[in-house]
């Protein structure tokens, strides 16, 4: 129960920050797994494509993204250098 969680980490000294919902896809295949999140902060919609690795081996990601590449809209150039956390903070925060 959600109230129950909120409850127990105020008890351990937590903050509240927010509250989101985000939807996730996960497609898993031997060598790694896709998951395809998006989410809405202040009506703008995020995408974002994680990939995890099995093993090291990032000849994976080469093959991974020139897959991706044909989706509508998947640029492998526009890496996100933020957590989705960190995201969410900041579009939720921004003064502008």
């Amino acid at each position: 129960d959600t109230q129950n969680v909120l409850q127990f980490m105020g008890l351990i000294g937590a903050k509240f920050e927010f509250r989101v919902s985000k939807r996730c896809v996960i497609f898993y295949y031997d060598d790694y797994t896709i998951v395809m999140y998006s989410f809405k902060v202040k009506d703008k919609e995020f995408k974002i494509i994680e990939v995890e690795l099995h093993k090291a081996d990032f000849n994976l990601i080469t093959d991974i993204e020139s897959t991706l590449s044909k989706l509508n809209g998947f640029d492998a150039r526009k890496t996100v250098d933020k957590s989705k956390f960190q995201i969410i903070k900041q579009e939720l925060y921004d003064a502008t």
